[in-house]
Formats: C-alpha cells, sequence, structure tokens
C-alpha cells in the first residue's frame, strides 16, 4: 500500500472531504479550508514553505490540477467561533481529494494571522526573488532562529479546526466542521495508528488515501476529535 498522507495533512480533512461526499454523491465542487493554533512551526515545515514559497498555488478544476496565484483568494469561513479570512494555498487536498471523492472542481484555504496576511501581500510581487541562492541562504538563516516548534504545553492547549463545503450544479450545498488535537500532535497520531493498521494486516494494495484505505470515520477514533454537521437554513 502506497499512502503518502498519514498526517496533517491530509488525515482529517480528507476524511471530511469523504464524509461530505456521503452526505452529497453529487457534488462537484468542494471547499476545504483549515485553522489551527498551538504556537508555531517546526523548522521542518517553515523551511519547506521557505524552499516553495515562489512557487504558484494550485485548484482542481475539471479533474486537472491547475495553477493559480499564491494567496490571491480569499474567503471568510466560520469554523465554529465566528468568521475568520482564509487564503487560498496548495493544500495537498487539491490532490488526494479527487481521488477519495471523484469531485472534479476543488479549492483550499488556510487562516493566517492578519499580519502575516499584510506582509505576504507587500512581498507578492518580489516572490520570484526568493529562488536566488543567495536570497534562499538568507532564509534558511531567518528559519534557524525561530523557535525550533510549538512548545509541549502548547501542542497540549492547540487544536485544528477544519471547514468543508461540498456543492452540486443544483445549487444545494453541504456543510461540515472538524475538530481534533493540535496539528504536529495529531499527525504522529494518525502515523502511527496506520502502521499499527499496516502491522496487523488491515490494509489495501496499491495507491491510497486516508479515507480510501480507512473510511471517513477514521479520523474520528482518535481522542478529542468531533464532527458536526450544518444545517443550512
Amino acid at each position: 500500500m502506497l499512502l503518502p498522507g498519514v498526517g496533517l495533512d491530509v488525515v482529517p480533512s480528507d476524511c471530511l472531504a469523504a464524509h461530505l461526499y456521503k452526505r452529497m454523491p453529487s457534488a462537484t465542487r468542494l471547499t476545504l479550508a483549515m485553522k489551527w493554533s498551538g504556537g508555531g512551526f517546526s523548522h521542518g515545515t517553515a523551511l519547506s514553505a521557505v524552499e516553495h514559497i515562489s512557487e504558484r498555488g494550485a485548484v482542481r478544476k475539471k479533474g486537472k490540477l491547475v495553477r493559480v496565484p499564491l494567496f490571491s483568494k480569499t474567503r471568510q469561513i466560520d469554523f465554529g467561533g465566528g468568521l475568520h479570512t482564509a487564503v487560498n494555498i496548495p493544500w495537498g487536498d487539491v490532490s488526494t481529494g479527487y481521488y477519495s471523492t471523484g469531485i472534479p472542481n476543488i479549492e483550499a484555504y488556510m487562516v493566517i494571522p492578519k499580519s502575516a496576511m499584510r506582509v505576504v501581500r507587500f512581498l507578492r510581487p518580489f516572490l520570484g526573488l526568493a529562488t536566488i541562492p543567495s536570497m534562499q541562504w538568507w532564509l534558511h538563516q531567518m528559519v534557524k532562529r525561530l523557535p525550533a516548534g510549538p512548545t509541549a504545553e502548547a501542542r497540549r492547549l492547540g487544536r485544528s479546526r477544519f471547514w468543508g463545503e461540498a456543492r452540486d450544479d443544483q445549487g444545494h450545498t453541504v456543510i461540515s466542521r472538524l475538530e481534533a488535537p493540535e496539528g504536529y500532535t495529531l499527525t504522529s497520531e494518525t502515523a502511527l495508528a496506520v502502521v499499527a493498521r499496516v502491522l496487523a494486516g488491515d490494509f489495501k494494495t496499491g495507491f491510497q488515501t486516508p479515507s480510501l484505505a480507512y473510511g471517513a470515520d477514521f479520523i474520528l477514533e482518535f481522542e478529542g476529535v468531533r464532527r458536526e454537521d450544518i444545517e443550512l437554513g
């Protein structure tokens, strides 16, 4: 079995996508979004972002991956505590969500701090410069000066929140939300759970996504995870 997405992402968001598809099998558009708290990023996450900062974003259109300007679209999303501004990102679900659900049009969003969003908008015209080796070296040095990642206490208190919307061509819409532990903590738990299942002989051969391998409710097996369906008026 080839299952590249065993953490965050894409386990919680992929299971949410599969759940939305079960609620609306006629869906032709899927939108997913994430918001989290928990003390920031690890050096590994930050360095990965730096190395790809000059690349464009991506969405799924009519079943095909299409490049779009990074951080070019925003959307107001309610994760359960009021509206937050989320920005488009090339999240892994743009790829995996298509295989999990067959929905041909997929977009992904993430909430980032307002201060960071102002910096992003200012720097957007200059992102191409990030490919210059000297600039990459400088960015790497800046990352290394940051804290190594969230503290154990921040991870214990942090939460990850997910929002998903599925729509069909007749204008029908379903929305579901998911709340889970902090991202790095959840990643370790879901990854180890997948390994345990494989060692116990519970796997499917070939390429899989988390929901294809273990179902839309796989994420509900973990402590501190809850899912709710939003009824539209």
